[in-house]
């Protein structure tokens, strides 16, 4: 289970952690993921220290992570939440239109939730925030429960991975069918879950089939590579 309290975490926030965890893939050859800035324009700046006091935003943000993993484009978000109930204001329909697009160009997009109260860390697909987007858009519920979402999506905290979103992407492929057409993929350990939920429109598992290749040497973390059987692309189209 996703935990800060151990190794003299309980400080930090959940940006320093993915920054930390964004380092870690890095230096291993992972992915490349940077933090997005906010655009602001300075409305004054103190003279001694150059240290900006006052200033408004120049447009609204998108995400706050964008990068790439292993030749896939990734975006992602990350929000906290108190209590099992994740309100749907907290998302902003501008974020859900950029994601949209996002995936449409080939690219994965995601919300990583950290429920302060359970001490767990959630990975968001898009998929699965969209069937909630829609469901209020069309009159239904604001917010979405703790129990309705896919529990294979909770993170597992790893040595020195404080955020595993990889773990989550990769299970993301399996599970996701526009997806398997991948050819490369990163092979991660996904441990499994007692955890029990109704989630039912995100829980059908796809089979796939993989090739792993022994001669790849694992990277300190563990992590290994392979290869993914897919049916050949058609002349014109592109994976």
């Amino acid at each position: 289970m996703g935990t800060w309290n151990s190794r003299g975490l309980r400080g930090s926030t959940l940006e320093e952690l993915i920054n930390r965890t964004n380092e870690k893939y890095r230096e291993n050859g992972l992915a490349l993921i940077q933090k997005v800035p906010t655009p602001i324009t300075p409305v004054k700046i103190e003279q001694e220290t150059r240290h900006i006091t006052l200033a408004y935003f120049d447009q609204k943000s998108t995400v706050d992570y964008i990068g790439a993993v292993q030749g896939i484009p990734v975006c992602f978000d990350a929000k906290e939440c108190t209590k099992d109930t994740f309100a749907l204001q907290n998302i902003h329909e501008h974020q859900v239109e950029f994601m949209r697009l996002f995936e449409k160009q080939g690219g994965i997009a995601f919300f990583v939730i950290y429920y302060t109260h359970k001490e767990i860390l959630y990975y968001l697909p898009y998929e699965m925030l969209r069937y909630f987007w829609d469901r209020a858009k069309e009159g239904g519920r604001k917010s979405f429960r703790f129990d309705e979402l896919n529990p294979e999506y909770i993170m597992q905290k790893k040595s020195n991975i404080f955020v595993p979103y990889l773990d989550m992407i990769q299970k993301e492929l399996e599970l996701t069918p526009s997806l398997q057409s991948r050819s490369m993929q990163i092979e991660l350990p996904a441990p499994s879950s007692s955890f029990s939920s109704s989630c039912s429109p995100f829980s059908q598992k796809i089979p796939y089939v993989q090739i792993f290749i022994p001669e790849l040497p694992q990277t300190p973390d563990g992590y290994r590579f392979s290869y993914w059987l897919h049916p050949p692309v058609p002349p014109g189209r592109h994976r």
